[in-house]
């Protein structure tokens, strides 16, 4: 599946165009994480809670790219996060969370960005986007959200967020390459990446064997 590809609901295109959550976990009183949510609604396009400075598309970021570039990439993000919530439910992650997952995209710090790398990938397939501001918001992206393994910095995961990061590593595959990886071996994306992960041990074997839930039950 690319970005090119559409047959979407443009109303659910545009209700999401409206909203934008971000998932971040909470410490208890006690010191521990918390597993939970917390959406943020926007008001004329900025994140009332968030500085300025975070969001430079604030008043025109939809007018800087055509609207069939954003829809293309809604519809991309929108199956991408269908197929984490199916992966996901498999795990038994809160549909809370699964539905936070990414949201954060939707952003005008990011929904630009994003927009123009799908709209780079659809026209050169097996291109690389090397440009900095897609690398700038992969890395912010990374940093702010709880279930990629940047945002601990060598901490603990949560095992919530060990298993959304087992249902978007195998969600984000089915949404590129078109079908669930089967095994690890001839899974490329985990050939390549999966022993880079700057994780514990112990995360690094419940992450494999959370992706093993996945790929073999039913």
């Amino acid at each position: 599946m690319n970005c090119g590809e559409t047959g979407h609901s443009l109303r659910q295109l545009t209700l999401a165009l409206g909203s934008v959550a971000r998932t971040t976990p909470t410490q208890s009183s006690t010191g521990s994480v918390n597993c939970r949510t917390s959406a943020t609604k926007m008001s004329n396009g900025c994140a009332s809670n968030l500085k300025a400075s975070e969001f430079p598309f604030c008043k025109d970021f939809v007018k800087r790219l055509p609207i069939m570039t954003y829809i293309r990439f809604l519809w991309f993000l929108m199956r991408h996060k269908w197929f984490v919530f199916v992966a996901g439910r498999k795990l038994n992650v809160p549909i809370g969370q699964l539905f936070a997952h990414d949201l954060n995209k939707l952003s005008p710090s990011f929904i630009t960005v994003y927009a123009k790398h799908c709209e780079f990938k659809r026209l050169n397939k097996n291109g690389s986007d090397r440009s900095d501001e897609w690398h700038d918001a992969v890395q912010r992206h990374q940093n702010s959200s709880p279930h990629h393994h940047q945002y601990w910095k060598r901490k603990d995961i949560p095992d919530c967020y060990l298993r959304e990061m087992a249902a978007d590593l195998m969600g984000a595959s089915r949404n590129y390459i078109g079908h669930w990886p089967k095994d690890f071996k001839h899974w490329n994306w985990w050939r390549k990446y999966g022993d880079t992960m700057k994780i514990s041990k112990e995360d690094h074997n419940k992450l494999f064997a959370y992706i093993l839930n996945i790929m073999y039950s039913k």
